[in-house]
């Protein structure tokens, strides 16, 4: 799969406008160590366009529902607790301000990228909304903006 330069470490929000999108499609957050990632792997989380189910396991608890072109993903996630939120056009599946987020495997503070694949070869485009002024949804609270 594909992956971003590094995150910021710390708490921080960002969004991603879907422009296009396949079924079949995996997006999400993993440690910038791991440089071979795998919806099967322990140390990421990604959530799965068609069904929007956490991977990896085909986990429901937080699902967002599937997701493509036209969707806006909310993004939040904290480096030092090691964990991930996502929402779909305003509507978190764990809210950050609330729950507990995915838990990314491993132990301390590290730092994050963003990654896609497909096992199908499918593709996804997204531009990468950051900064307050470019959100369309508010920055959850304890969080800033990316």
């Amino acid at each position: 799969g594909a992956r971003s330069a590094n995150l910021r470490t710390g708490k921080f929000y960002f969004e991603l406008d879907i422009t296009s999108a396949a079924t079949n499609v995996l997006l999400g957050i993993a440690p910038e160590s791991n440089t071979d990632t795998g919806y099967t792997d322990t140390d990421l989380q990604v959530v799965y366009s068609t069904t929007g189910n956490w991977f990896p396991g085909n986990d429901t608890a937080g699902s967002i529902g599937s997701f493509g072109s036209g969707d806006i993903l909310m993004v939040a996630y904290d480096t030092t607790a090691r964990e991930v939120w996502m929402g779909k056009n305003g509507t978190w599946g764990l809210d950050p301000a609330s729950a507990t987020g995915k838990s990314i495997g491993g132990t301390g503070a590290f730092t994050f990228t963003l990654m896609s694949g497909s096992s199908s070869g499918a593709s996804i485009t997204a531009d990468i909304l950051l900064g307050t002024s470019n959100f369309t949804y508010t920055v959850p609270t304890g969080f800033a903006s990316h």
